[in-house]
């Protein structure tokens, strides 16, 4: 099956996938794929084509809308070498999950985009980490979480 879709890297598709180094990835196959809010930037520069998506995510099914932004200790913790991150939205919002060394640098962004309230789940594999003590930062709209958690190898 070939399908060719045409976008831009300006609003509202991710800004990202600007031809340098981030593609697209589609985040439900079963969506409408001319929408541009079915698609995210890929998790890793290059992407991952022919490969499946460094993360998955999913949106754990309530039927109340969470009061306010959230993020979740994760779980487990300490880890070895996956762990789950849950983060609660109030309201649709654009969010980044980031994850940090302790010197402040960029491991992974895990989770960039648009996404509607709700809870959401995912795994971080850290396989190809040192063990050590690390953050991860959740940026939604003009809020901003950060947590500790801990690779044990």
């Amino acid at each position: 099956l070939i399908d060719i879709v045409s976008y831009d890297d300006e609003s509202p598709w991710p800004p990202e996938a600007d031809g340098t180094g981030f593609t697209l990835e589609l985040s439900d196959p079963n969506t409408d794929n001319l929408d541009a809010e079915n698609w995210n930037a890929s998790t890793a520069e290059l992407g991952t084509p022919g490969a499946a998506n460094s993360v998955l995510v999913s949106m754990i099914e309530e039927t109340e809308v969470p009061e306010r932004i959230s993020l979740k200790q994760n779980y487990p913790n300490p880890f070895n070498p996956t762990t789950n991150i849950t983060y609660e939205l109030s309201e649709k919002t654009s969010i980044k999950l980031t994850v940090f060394d302790m010197l402040g640098r960029t491991v992974s962004v895990l989770e960039q985009g648009i996404r509607p309230a709700g809870v959401y789940s995912l795994s971080w594999n850290a396989s190809g980490q040192s063990s050590g003590m690390y953050m991860y930062r959740l940026e939604a709209g003009d809020d901003a979480f950060v947590k500790k958690m801990l690779l044990i190898k």
